[in-house]
């Protein structure tokens, strides 16, 4: 597993009462991101996209991705999210 991943929980807190100090949210509580379904979010640095290839850290090899559209010419993705719902099937988004 790569660490990226596992620094998002801090920076999402730090997100939360950064708002809070700043009167923009209220107190953070905690919510479960396991109940209905798993995700996990990469940044740039833990993800290589080339030739519309997506190899996440720590993978030899790309993911086999069957595409829902193209993305569009000069595109670059900052954040890939890969998340699972309940009926177990597996799901990539790229936030460009």
């Amino acid at each position: 597993m790569s660490s990226v991943p596992l620094q998002q929980a801090p920076r999402r807190l730090q997100t939360a009462f950064t708002n809070f100090f700043a009167k923009r949210a209220q107190f953070p509580r905690f919510k479960s991101r396991k109940k209905s379904r798993r995700s996990v979010e990469y940044t740039t640095s833990a993800f290589r996209f080339r030739n519309g290839e997506l190899t996440l850290a720590k993978m030899a090899e790309p993911l086999q991705i069957v595409w829902s559209r193209p993305l569009p010419e000069g595109a670059k993705p900052s954040t890939v999210t890969v998340s699972q719902d309940a009926a177990g099937r597996w799901f990539v988004s790229l936030l460009c």
